[in-house]
């Protein structure tokens, strides 16, 4: 145990109590839930097998119930993941732990492009893959990870999905929604709050599908707790949140971030663990929020 391991471990009690205190005043609020989704068909962009659990598994199980099509693309191949297992076998390992996930969460097909782990970016190939596939759904809304994010691959993920959507015919009714990973959204920012309360036990399955990752998840469900408290209504308990805008504000947004990106794996901190929560959302806040606010 490293000096960083004993000292969190040592202080955990107090940090436990201002994290609760904190975490849950920063997301209270009295916003209202996206009550009845009339659409039929979702597209779910995922950078890796576990991000589309982690930032929506539940309103994914949502949908499923209410009969909504789900579709997934899984836009890499999951190789460089953090794990003890080669890349060879860690790819396939990840593919069958989304076989189990699509039937936990209800999700009707799931796309691998295969792109490389790390090293995800907008090109011909690329773009001529995911196009094919949002062509192929019609989606009415497509969901992707943000622009602003610590991970390169999550952050490109949009930018490829941006460029695609950019070369394509698509409706003008067609609506992007942005969902959470490693960076939380600005609470002032969010305009789509699913109630989840329902499929949290859904949504953990999912989670602990995923062995073949060595990286803990508790931050990520304590927030879905926390986030709750955006909407004035006991009833909700649990929560996950979006940030919605049309293809054009989506385009205009990624225009104005593309200068900044190569900043962000430096200034955020990822929101995987309760006991480092505190750092990880408010790391660059400052900063965040101005680019929220400078681009939409």
């Amino acid at each position: 145990m490293n000096w960083k391991q004993t000292l969190i471990k040592k202080t955990s009690p107090i940090t436990s109590f201002l994290t609760r205190i904190i975490v849950s005043n920063h997301y209270r609020n009295e916003k209202t839930v996206d009550e009845s989704p009339n659409e039929k068909n979702i597209l779910v962009v995922s950078p890796h097998v576990d991000d589309e659990t982690i930032g929506m598994g539940g309103t994914i199980a949502s949908y499923a119930k209410n009969g909504i099509s789900v579709s997934c693309v899984q836009m890499t191949d999951g190789a460089n993941s953090v794990s003890n297992l080669s890349t060879t076998a860690l790819s396939k390992t990840r593919k069958e732990e989304m076989r189990q996930v699509k039937d936990c969460l209800g999700i009707e097909a799931v796309y691998h492009l295969d792109l490389p782990d790390g090293d995800l970016h907008a090109s011909d190939a690329s773009i001529r893959l995911l196009a094919t596939i949002i062509e192929h759904t019609a989606p009415e809304i497509i969901y992707t990870t943000p622009y602003i994010d610590a991970h390169p691959d999550h952050t490109n993920t949009a930018f490829l999905l941006a460029e695609t959507l950019r070369q394509m015919k698509v409706p003008s009714s067609l609506k992007v929604r942005l969902y959470e990973i490693n960076c939380p959204i600005p609470p002032e920012e969010i305009n789509v709050i699913v109630d989840i309360s329902s499929f949290m036990e859904e949504k953990k399955e999912a989670i602990n599908t995923f062995a073949s990752q060595t990286i803990a998840f508790d931050g990520f469900l304590a927030l879905n707790t926390w986030k709750s408290h955006l909407v004035d209504d006991p009833k909700v308990t649990h929560a996950e949140v979006f940030k919605e805008m049309g293809n054009q504000e989506f385009q205009e947004m990624g225009a104005y971030i593309k200068k900044e990106k190569a900043k962000f794996p430096g200034k955020f901190k990822q929101v995987n663990k309760t006991e480092t929560l505190l750092p990880a959302i408010f790391k660059a806040y400052g900063y965040k929020k101005k680019l929220y606010r400078r681009c939409l």
